[in-house]
Formats: structure tokens, C-alpha cells, sequence
């Protein structure tokens, strides 16, 4: 059954009803579905239409698979953030601390169920 507040606008993927309001949210984007509260939808650059610098960073970036992670992406239109960004992931995460590679990765667990982020 449709939800009646949103007949237009509505679809479902497995048990969970997923609404797309005023464009903000991406069907297949990863969110708080399950609370009816929809996550952003960030409009990224795409790979193939990435300038050189941008094109630069992406590869810089790729995880042991070859993928650029989405999370890098958003920065796209701003290729300074997008270094920022992983420079600061790569020093939280991998850089001289007293907690163990395990203990960081527990936290940022925590820290994400706790903001309720199912990325």
C-alpha cells in the first residue's frame, strides 16, 4: 500500500517505504529510510567529466579496488576540500595515536550509529 501522504512520490524496496521529496533524495543513496527521514543528495562529478586536476585527485584516492568513494566525490566542484578531506581521514585513521588501528574503526562505528549514518 502506498502511503496516502505522498501517493506520487513513493516507492518501496524491500519491506521499507522510501519517499522522494523536493528532489532531495537520491533512490539509491543510502539513508535513514528505516526513520522516514531522507539523506541529502549531493551531486558529485563524475569521473569521465572530471577536469585534469580533479582526474589527478580521484586517482590518488582510489581505494584497492580502483573505486573513489562518494564521500570524496561531494568535493568535487572544490578539489582543495576533497585533498583536505582524505589528508584528514588519512591522519585521524592511520596516523601516529595511542589507539589501535581497531579501536579508531570501533569509534567511528559508534560515532556513525549514533548519527544514525547507514553509510
Amino acid at each position: 500500500m502506498i502511503p496516502p501522504q505522498c501517493p506520487n512520490i513513493a516507492y518501496r524496496i524491500g519491506r521499507h517505504w522510501r519517499l522522494a521529496r523536493h528532489g532531495s533524495l537520491h533512490p539509491w543513496s543510502m539513508s535513514n529510510f528505516a526513520y522516514n527521514r531522507p539523506m541529502a543528495y549531493i551531486p558529485y562529478i563524475e569521473e569521465p567529466n572530471a577536469p585534469e586536476d580533479l582526474k589527478t585527485l580521484y586517482n590518488r584516492y582510489r581505494d584497492p579496488l580502483g573505486h573513489v568513494d562518494n564521500i570524496l566525490k561531494i568535493h568535487g566542484p572544490n578539489p582543495p576540500s576533497l585533498e583536505a578531506h582524505a589528508k584528514l581521514y588519512v591522519t585521524l585513521m592511520r596516523g601516529k595515536s595511542d589507539l589501535s588501528k581497531i579501536q579508531r574503526e570501533m569509534i567511528a562505528v559508534v560515532v556513525s550509529s549514533i548519527n544514525e549514518c547507514h553509510y
